[in-house]
């Protein structure tokens, strides 16, 4: 498989785990780093809390520790024969 091949086999890799709610870290040629997490809707959050006068905020804070903790860290690769790998890079809950 030619170069070009194999950085539109990426492109689409990453388009996938994007669709999916991943946001790229870094990318080059024929590697990326992107983060699966769950996304947290802090406006909406921000105003139950204001409407239920703080009750709602230990709910919120709950959500937010546990996504953090769930995400994870995948590098896509494209080999030279155009097979696409993806690998968890990091353990659950790290964030460096």
């Amino acid at each position: 498989m030619d170069r070009e091949a194999r950085a539109r086999a990426l492109e689409q890799a990453v388009a996938q785990e994007v669709e999916l709610g991943a946001r790229v870290l870094e990318q080059d040629r024929f590697t990326a780093t992107v983060r699966v997490e769950q996304r947290t809707r802090h406006l909406v959050h921000l105003l139950a809390t204001l409407v239920t006068l703080g009750l709602w905020a230990p709910a919120w804070l709950t959500l937010v520790v546990s996504r953090s903790l769930l995400s994870r860290d995948l590098r896509v690769d494209v080999d030279k024969t155009g097979r696409v790998t993806r690998t968890q890079v990091r353990g659950l809950g790290t964030q460096r």
